[in-house]
């Protein structure tokens, strides 16, 4: 199971051919695909600031093919101490990756992102790259 991460959508979106051939080897292996809602809030949101309804519109309706995971009690609580955690290390990272990390980390999902560097902070998260 693999969580698709904001840095990866964009890439995506974007024609990157390495994202491309990662996602199509994904889907070859079977394994299932799943993003987490604040990720897909990132997306919505550069599309709509750019203007760009035909991109909105893709992406949602790319989204609509894929299981959303959601920040619920469980992943709320973890997303509350991993950010306890990092600035009491000095190692800070945005809200909004610490959501989607321990989202992740609450559902055992692997994370496939580019932005390594940031997610790499939080501990015990499986992530992937490309």
């Amino acid at each position: 199971m693999v969580c698709l991460e904001t840095t990866f959508l964009i890439d995506f979106f974007r024609g990157n051919k390495e994202a491309i051939e990662k996602y199509k080897k994904i889907k070859e292996s079977g394994k299932s695909l799943k993003v987490t809602a604040p990720s897909i809030t990132e997306i919505i949101s550069g599309a709509s600031l750019n203007i760009k309804n035909e991109e909105k519109e893709k992406a949602i309706e790319f989204f609509s093919n894929l299981e959303i995971l959601e920040l619920n009690k469980k992943s709320a609580i973890l997303s509350g101490e991993v950010e306890a955690e990092l600035i009491l290390s000095g190692e800070t990272i945005g809200i909004i990756d610490i959501l989607i990390g321990s989202i992740c980390l609450s559902n055992n999902e692997t994370l496939l992102t580019r932005n390594k560097k940031h997610f790499e902070k939080i501990k015990n998260l499986k992530i992937e790259s490309y």
